[in-house]
């Protein structure tokens, strides 16, 4: 997930589906700033087990989730 939030901040964000489909073929990214409709400024790790922090993670939101 890191590596995704990283390539969005660094983009400068992310178009939306309709506007940039996935196509399944290995070409470079023609993404159009004009069309992005989302971006994100930073994200925080939650260290395991640590119940405070995840509280307040929760309370920020969004949370993403890796198993």
């Amino acid at each position: 997930m890191n590596n995704a939030f990283d390539y969005i901040m660094d983009a400068g964000g992310l178009e939306s589906y309709e506007d940039y489909p996935y196509e399944a073929m290995k070409l470079r990214c023609k993404a159009d700033s004009k069309k992005f409709v989302t971006n994100i400024s930073g994200y925080r790790d939650v260290p395991p087990n640590d119940e405070e922090a995840l509280k307040e993670a929760v309370a920020r939101q969004p949370v993403t989730v890796g198993i």
